[in-house]
């Protein structure tokens, strides 16, 4: 909602100003910033909560006489869709590249130019 409200602000902005570049160009951006978040956090995480649901719903509706072996698939089921659920791993990779980024690094000054000393 409040990717909605932001968006729409700025675009608001674009065309009360007659910046048809901007609008055209904001209207892009977001398009395609918008479709790459839901293939990629949305979409992903509700077919998780679906399936985690299922696993619920078949479990909760056991019968109180059912067999051991079926109640036993049924809790693996559920099991497994929590685990995919609460998985951390979905986005490892651009987390590990953004924390390599940023992380505090040794760096080697042995091929740096040394200072220049300047005689007064």
């Amino acid at each position: 909602i409040h990717w909605i409200y932001l968006i729409s602000e700025m675009l608001v902005t674009f065309y009360n100003d007659n910046a048809w570049t901007f609008l055209i160009v904001g209207i892009l951006a977001s398009l395609a910033f918008s479709l790459f978040s839901f293939l990629v956090c949305v979409k992903p995480f509700y077919k998780k909560l679906v399936k985690f649901h299922h696993a619920s719903v078949e479990f909760e509706s056991l019968p109180a006489d059912a067999t051991t072996s079926t109640r036993r698939s049924s809790v693996v089921k559920l099991e497994k869709a929590m685990a995919d659920l609460l998985e951390e791993d979905e986005m490892k990779e651009v987390t590990d590249f953004v924390g390599r980024i940023f992380s505090k690094r040794n760096v080697s000054r042995r091929q740096t130019i040394q200072p220049i000393n300047r005689r007064r």
